[in-house]
């Protein structure tokens, strides 16, 4: 009876402290925030430099702790940033089941845009561009304002011109209504920095009569930073003054 009294007195106690122990399970050494191991640089010395790297390579992380030197090749994906224009970098690694990602910012630096789009138009006008044969004459009226900024990024707008911010390709797109003499001959085109782009997004239309018509263009064009791209016409016949009534330009860097 004695025996039997021992025995259910210690064995609530055994079964509880067995139950602690499923609660609190050990912390696994093959684990580090939820992730395996294997997915980070294990090291136990100091991270060192195996040696010095020359012209044209950058410094790779080897799993041992050190770092060594390698080819910067384009197959290495790696990314250059101009660090006179840099607030921000990220980079992101994708394993298998896990996407990580570091960033550094610095108060001093703006960051490069990586896109640069926009569009300007304008409608309901009746502005007549002054002509002269053979010059051509920029799309804008008296105040440099015809055109309305619309939706935008990373460009500027002033005067009916549009400045971009970097070098790149950038598709251009265009449309213009308008009208003039029966007898006139109008060429329009786009200038950068105040000089024809001839033969690319060029549009053209021979006056059979003086009713409204339109033009527009379409062409990708290689720029550099800071840029300004206007749009121009040119009556190829005589001076009569073109009137527009409605245009549009978009910008899109590529």
């Amino acid at each position: 009876m004695r025996k039997l009294i021992i025995i259910l007195l210690v064995l609530p106690m055994w079964i509880f402290g067995q139950t602690n122990t499923v609660l609190k399970p050990p912390i696994s050494a093959n684990t580090l925030g939820g992730l395996e191991s294997n997915q980070f640089v294990q090291t136990a010395d100091p991270l060192s430099v195996t040696a010095e790297g020359t012209a044209n390579q950058i410094m790779q992380f080897n799993g041992d702790g050190t770092m060594s030197p390698v080819n910067n090749a384009a197959s290495a994906g790696v990314i250059s940033f101009d660090a006179t224009n840099l607030d921000a970098v990220k980079i992101f690694r994708v394993n298998d089941t896990t996407t990580e990602s570091w960033a550094h910012s610095h108060n001093d630096y703006m960051l490069t845009f990586t896109k640069a789009y926009g569009t300007m138009g304008f409608a309901d006008s009746s502005f007549s561009i002054p002509m002269t044969q053979n010059i051509y004459a920029p799309i804008t009226n008296t105040a440099n304002n015809l055109y309305i900024t619309g939706v935008s990024y990373g460009l500027t707008f002033a005067g009916d011109s549009i400045q971009v911010p970097e070098t790149g390709n950038y598709e251009i797109e265009w449309d213009l209504s308008y009208s003039g003499a029966n007898t006139d001959l109008y060429h329009i085109e786009i200038f950068v920095d105040g000089v024809s782009s001839k033969g690319k997004g060029e549009g053209q239309r021979d006056m059979s009569s003086s009713n409204i018509g339109s033009s527009s263009g379409h062409t990708i064009l290689s720029l550099t930073a800071l840029q300004w791209i206007t749009l121009r016409i040119e009556n190829t016949i005589n001076n009569n003054d073109a009137t527009v009534y409605a245009g549009n330009i978009v910008i899109n860097k590529k």
